[in-house]
This record gives C-alpha cells, structure tokens and sequence, in this order.
C-alpha cells in the first residue's frame, strides 16, 4: 500500500492550489475526487450548443487569477497547459422591469452600465469600488 503526507478529498481550485504547494515544499500528496475530472466550481461545460461553452459557477476565476497564488504558481500551471480565455463581456443581467445590461471587464465601461441601468448606481459603484481597488 502507497502512502502520502497529505491527502486531499475534493479537486476544487483551493485544493489544488494547496496541493501544488504541498508538493513544491517536497510533500507527497494524494488528491482525491468523486466527478470525472478535477476544478470544482471553476469549469467550463458546453451547455446549450455544442461549440458553445459556459462558465459553471466561475465566480472564483476574477478571484483567482487576481490573487497571489495564480501569480507565484500561473506559469507552471500553463507550462501544463492552464489556458484562461477570458471575454470583454463575462456576465450580464436582465432584471424584471425588462431592463439589461452588460456587464465588461474594463471598469470604465462597467460604471457605464451600471449607471445606464440605475441612475446614480454607476457612481455608487466606483465609490465603493475604490475602497477595493489595491486588491
């Protein structure tokens, strides 16, 4: 029977991103999973039309790819064929009024349609935005 210093239950980013750490720091490491690949909320399925892939649950990718962790471990983890491809227009919403806006990644553009959608909102936004911005 093999052993390890740490096993890990669950493949999500948080786990493999403390795997890879442990790994690094000469730890032998066993990372278990119960779905038929690893990356918990951060993954990509074709769901509507085939060629047409959505994000499922993929909050954490701004998160992650923002952080600390991407930053010290991104280029190993594309030298083992990581590829982000990320849009100018992630995400969206449509409210019960009818109205919609999309939502871009330039900050700019996103008070711009915040305030487009709210009067006033946009403004709100970057004030509150600015308290977040070094992180």
């Amino acid at each position: 029977m093999q052993t390890y210093d740490t096993i890990i239950i669950g493949s999500g980013h948080n786990a493999l991103i403390t795997a890879a750490y442990l790994t690094r720091a000469g730890r032998s490491v066993l990372v278990l999973e119960k779905n038929d690949r690893p990356g918990g909320f951060l993954r990509t399925e074709e769901l509507t039309l085939p060629g047409f892939k959505h994000d499922v649950y993929a909050a954490a990718h701004p998160l992650f790819l923002t952080g600390p962790a991407y930053a010290d471990l991104g280029e190993a983890l594309e030298a083992r064929g990581l590829r982000y491809i990320n849009t100018d227009l992630p995400t969206g919403v449509s409210m019960e009024d009818g109205s919609t806006a999309v939502l871009p990644r330039s900050f700019e553009k996103f008070v711009s349609e915040a305030e487009k959608l709210e009067p006033g909102d946009g403004a709100e936004l970057a004030r509150m935005f600015e308290g977040i911005q070094p992180y």
